[in-house]
């Protein structure tokens, strides 16, 4: 063909954009060869026209039965689909497994089944097979319907006139509620906005920008637009009749358990030939939104449900001009069909018209419920009352199988992001016989699962237990995926929260049942450990490594006492006379050396306090520093017991060599060293009770009685070896002898004595420090728990104030201040709840770690 006859061509049949790119050189024929360059160059890329088959492919609805030409449309699309492949010379995509998938997905079962059997014995690429059957199927279709496809720009232009000839209705602008809503109004195409470019004159699923999103991306933009398809809400209403006098009406009644009054349209009233009082009425709505009815009546009516011959009283009816109720979209016969749970409701159904009365709660006794049947989750409910039989709810219903469609795509999905290459040898391996099939990679994670393709296209393990017919084919076969892809923890996150987020095993054991997931273990710890609801309700206090031991345990060469810990423990009863009395016993302990000196309180006072402080000091002289836990933490307290005891003591009994230091709050543990002694000193009253009443004089000498056993007991494990060194006792500090020493000691010559006693007292007292430094102080050195390391509290943490077992009486609270130890770990902060501001060991504090 010559230039001119080209160029004739080209005016024909360019369009669009390729039009108006060269619309301004289509004049002068010497020009035709330039523009038929800068066309290939600019639309003729191979890639692109592939692309742009492929989108009308996808754009084409699927084949029907019903619609035989539907066939000859998709056919020809297709077809020009496998030509491009071939004549581009594009091997990677004849021989692509998915793309031949998604075609066949458009086709009926009938045609698919067919396709099977034609490739059966078929070499070549696949979507060379696949063009020669659409071909055939096109052949077919052809010699029983006259009907020739469209063509794409024809159909185009022929929607958009179809569009512009509808008229538009005042409420088309809109807000963008739901996609389906859009695609499926009259309003124009060129008035929509897409939710992701918010680019006008497509739709979402046309969105060029949404289609390049992978599928996982796809399915978080619409969780993240809210974009679903909630299904029908169905109101509750019912056909009734009104009678006034001798006139009735059958209308439709709305039951609205929000509305304060019965409302009846004026039209229905003026049909009865009834009428009352007038009195305006307002009517209010949320937002401060008012309607007023100037002429609004006021009377009472019969009613009953239709058919029916029993009446009841409706009070209150008040007139309004028009209610403007939306009409049901679905048929209530269509509802209860889909329902087991309502097959035997007689419910009676109305014809698709608006409620023409609103029915509120100044007549409940005619709504209230007799009867009702709830089915799952999701389900509309049925309700009877004395008007009769009610269906209301979210007509949610989806098919089973479109479920199953939607799981099997994802699965498919996961398992063509991982398994590229083992895709590609099981679907060689297809049409194949066993003798030549080719075998994975051996480092494939799928390499020891003897991995097969089903129909679906899903990659299952073909177990040992394939004889086994009583066991589901699911749990026989087991779909493969892969371990950290999002759409298998989605999975198992389903199952997760359908466990009830319990114990781990249970959830790998009903995964197991369908699934075969690569790394389970891990899989199923890692999304448990993510779960936000498991981490708010099954978090616990995090320790941080144990502390040093402070100074005033490590200090050697001091005089017993010198730091001294105190606490309460008790009560004990006495007989005084003929009545019974409380006494307590004040523990007094030394932090370096463990002993122990006991005091009997006679009350839990200031006052007994500090006198059993006093006679301490009298006999063991005034320490360097007093710790102690609150008051609130003392053993065996009571009501009488309060912090003022302890700040009382504080301020009376220490001088400027002496201090007093409180453990926080609910920390125990940081008291250890004398809690523990308080154990040891009643296992030693245990021992001693005889089971006879205490007086305070047996009470008395039973306590120094046990002070002596304690103080004592071994610092140090006793050698089984035969020694003459006695071994570290509390005792050798505070009398330079084992307390229960029989012995009897060789006298001393008076001259050596004279000479040097206060040499030879030095030296023993010196000789009972190294050996406490040598033997004792190294049993202190190893940590016992609290090994590891946790994230350090910081200011604006949220935590859990733990107080006792129940999760329930736990605080929520925010830490304001952090204190830090000598190490430099936070050990106690100040959190401020509801109740005030408090400090607390970061041993009672449960951090809300959610992100």
């Amino acid at each position: 063909m010559n230039n001119i006859e080209n160029m004739k061509r080209l005016m024909d049949s360019l369009g669009g954009e390729a039009l108006e790119a060269v619309k301004g050189r289509l004049i002068f024929p010497d020009a035709v060869p330039g523009v038929i360059k800068e066309l290939e160059s600019r639309f003729g890329r191979p890639r692109k026209l592939l692309e742009n088959l492929l989108r009308k492919v996808r754009e084409t609805p699927s084949p029907t039965d019903n619609h035989l030409e539907s066939f000859i449309t998709f056919g020809f699309k297709v077809k020009q689909l496998c030509d491009h492949l071939v004549a581009s010379n594009m091997t990677d995509h004849q021989n692509n497994p998915f793309l031949v998938e998604e075609l066949i997905d458009k086709l009926p079962p009938r045609c698919k089944v067919e396709w099977v059997r034609f490739k059966r014995d078929k070499e070549g690429s696949v979507m060379a097979i696949f063009g020669e059957y659409i071909q055939t199927v096109i052949d077919e279709v052809s010699e029983v319907t006259d009907c020739t496809p469209v063509s794409s720009q024809k159909a185009g232009k022929y929607e958009a006139l179809k569009q512009r000839s509808r008229p538009v209705k005042s409420n088309a602008v809109q807000m963008r509620n739901n996609v389906h809503d859009l695609e499926n109004s009259g309003v124009n195409q060129l008035k929509m906005t897409c939710w992701v470019c918010s680019n006008t004159g497509h739709s979402l699923k046309e969105c060029d920008q949404f289609k390049e999103m992978t599928l996982v991306d796809r399915f978080k933009t619409l969780e993240k637009l809210k974009i679903s398809s909630p299904g029908t809400v169905i109101y509750r209403t019912m056909p009734i009749t009104l009678y006034a006098e001798r006139n009735s009406v059958d209308v439709i009644a709305f039951i609205d358990e929000g509305s304060s009054g019965t409302l009846l349209e004026a039209g229905v009233a003026k049909r009865l030939n009834v009428t009352g009082p007038t009195e305006p009425l307002v009517i209010s709505w949320t937002n401060s939104i008012k309607r007023e009815e100037h002429d609004s009546k006021r009377f009472s009516l019969k009613t009953s449900a239709q058919g029916s011959s029993e009446r009841w009283n409706l009070l209150n009816v008040r007139t309004v001009s028009e209610l403007l109720l939306p009409k049901p979209k679905k048929s209530v016969a269509e509802v209860i069909k889909k329902y087991k749970h309502l097959s035997d409701v007689p419910v009676l159904d109305h014809p698709n018209e608006a409620p023409s009365m609103i029915i509120g709660l100044d007549n409940i006794d005619l709504f209230a419920a007799l009867e009702t049947r709830i089915g799952n989750r999701g389900e509309p409910i049925a309700v009877r009352s004395k008007l009769g039989w009610t269906v209301y709810g979210v007509d949610g219903y989806r098919k089973q199988n479109e479920y199953d469609k939607s799981e099997k795509l994802l699965m498919r999905v996961a398992q063509s992001e991982c398994f590229v290459d083992e895709i590609k040898v099981l679907t060689k391996n297809m049409g194949r016989p066993s003798e030549q099939w080719m075998s994975l990679d051996k480092g494939s994670p799928l390499y020891k699962l003897s991995p097969l393709l089903d129909e679906d296209g899903l990659i299952r393990m073909e177990g040992r237990t394939e004889q086994a017919k009583f066991l589901p084919f699911s749990l026989r076969f087991p779909v493969i995926l892969p371990d950290k892809h999002p759409i298998t923890e989605s999975i198992v996150r389903h199952y997760h929260e359908r466990s009830g987020h319990g114990y781990r095993e249970a959830v790998k054991n009903e995964l197991r049942r369908a699934y075969f997931i690569i790394h389970l273990d891990a899989t199923v710890r890692r999304v448990s450990s993510a779960c936000v609801w498991c981490k708010v309700h099954r978090n616990r206090p995090k320790v941080p490594r144990m502390a040093p031991l402070p100074v005033q345990r490590l200090t050697p060469f001091l005089r017993p006492f010198s730091f001294t810990g105190v606490d309460y423990l008790g009560p004990f009863t006495v007989t005084v006379g003929r009545r019974s009395e409380k006494r307590w016993i004040v523990l007094f302990t030394c932090l370096v050396v463990r002993a122990v000196h006991l005091e009997v309180a006679s009350e839990l006072t200031t006052q007994s306090c500090m006198m059993a402080i006093r006679r301490f000091v009298c006999r063991r002289g005034w320490p360097m520093e007093f710790l102690s836990d609150n008051g609130t933490n003392f053993q065996g307290a009571s009501k009488l017991i309060v912090t003022a005891i302890d700040e009382d003591c504080a301020d009376q009994m220490t001088n400027a060599r002496t201090k007093w230091t409180f453990n926080p709050p609910a920390a125990p543990h940081m008291g250890g060293v004398w809690e523990r002694l308080v154990r040891s000193v009643k296992d030693v009253l245990k021992a001693l009770d005889d089971g006879r009443r205490l007086t305070d004089e047996i009470l008395q000498t039973s306590v120094l009685e046990a002070e002596d056993i304690i103080n004592s007991r071994p610092l140090v494990t006793v050698s089984q070896h035969g020694s003459d060194e006695e071994t570290l006792t509390p005792n050798h500090f505070l009398r330079g002898v084992h307390g229960r020493d029989e012995r009897v000691v060789p006298p001393t010559n008076p001259k050596i004595a004279m000479r040097d006693t206060y040499e030879r007292s030095q030296q023993l007292a010196d000789l009972m420090w190294e050996k406490w430094v040598k033997e004792y102080a190294p049993t202190l050195n190893q940590r016992k728990k609290w090994f590891g390391d946790n994230r350090s509290l910081g200011v604006g943490d949220l935590v859990y104030v733990v107080d006792g077992k129940c999760r329930k009486q736990w605080v929520r609270g925010i830490v304001e201040e952090v204190i830090k130890a000598g190490d430099g770990r936070v050990r106690q902060v100040w959190v401020r709840t509801q109740n005030g501001r408090f400090k607390r060991a970061v041993h009672n504090l449960a951090v809300l770690e959610v992100e």
